[in-house]
C-alpha cells in the first residue's frame, strides 16, 4: 500500500478496517497521505488508536487539505487519544465528518473534540454513539451549539445523556 501511495496522486476512498499496523507502520503511512494529501476518506475503523497513532492522525488532520471524512469507529481509544485527535481538529480545514463511535473516550473524550469545534469551522458531522457521554458532556455540547454554526449534524444515541443531558441540550436547541 505504502509503495502505491508513492505513484498514485489520489485516492478516492481508503479502507483498513480490522487492521492492526504497528505504530512506526502507521507513521510511514501517515506520512506517506500527509506528503501527498491524496485520500479524501479514510477508514481505520475497529483497530487500535493509540496515543502514537492519535498523534499521527492529529498532524494529518493539520496538514491534509483533501481528507474529508475519518472513520475511527470502535478502535479502542480512550480520552487521552480523543485528546490527542482534538488538538489536530482544532486547525483541521477539510475535514467535514468525523466517527469515533464506539470507543470509551466518556467525558473527558467528549470535551476535547467540542473544545475544538469552537474554532474548527469545517466539521459539519460528529459521530460519538456509545462513547460513554454524560449529562456533563451534554451541557458541553450545548455550549458548542451557541458558538458553532457549521456542524449541523451530531449522534450522540446510546450514551447515558439522562433527564439532566436531554434537558439542557433541549433548551439550547429552542434558544439557537
Amino acid at each position: 500500500i505504502l509503495a502505491s501511495l508513492k505513484y498514485n496522486l489520489r485516492f478516492a476512498g481508503l479502507k483498513i478496517e480490522r487492521n492492526e499496523i504497528s505504530a512506526s507502520g502507521f507513521k510511514t503511512f501517515g506520512k506517506a497521505i500527509e506528503d501527498k494529501n491524496i485520500v479524501n476518506v479514510l477508514h481505520l475503523a475497529r483497530g487500535t488508536i493509540g496515543p502514537e497513532k492519535a498523534s499521527v492522525l492529529s498532524k494529518m488532520l493539520r496538514t491534509n487539505r483533501n481528507l474529508l471524512l475519518l472513520y475511527l469507529d470502535s478502535s479502542q481509544m480512550g480520552f487521552r487519544e480523543a485528546r490527542i485527535l482534538a488538538a489536530g481538529l482544532r486547525h483541521s480545514k477539510s475535514l467535514v465528518k468525523l466517527n469515533i463511535n464506539g470507543n470509551l473516550i466518556g467525558d473527558q473524550g467528549f470535551c476535547a473534540p467540542i473544545e475544538a469545534l469552537k474554532i474548527n469551522r469545517s466539521l459539519c458531522r460528529l459521530d460519538v454513539r456509545d462513547s460513554k457521554i454524560t449529562s456533563n458532556g451534554a451541557s458541553a455540547f450545548a455550549d458548542l451549539l451557541l458558538l458553532n454554526t457549521t456542524l449541523s449534524e451530531i449522534d450522540i444515541s446510546g450514551n447515558d445523556l439522562g433527564p439532566d443531558g436531554i434537558t439542557v441540550i433541549a433548551e439550547c436547541l429552542t434558544t439557537n
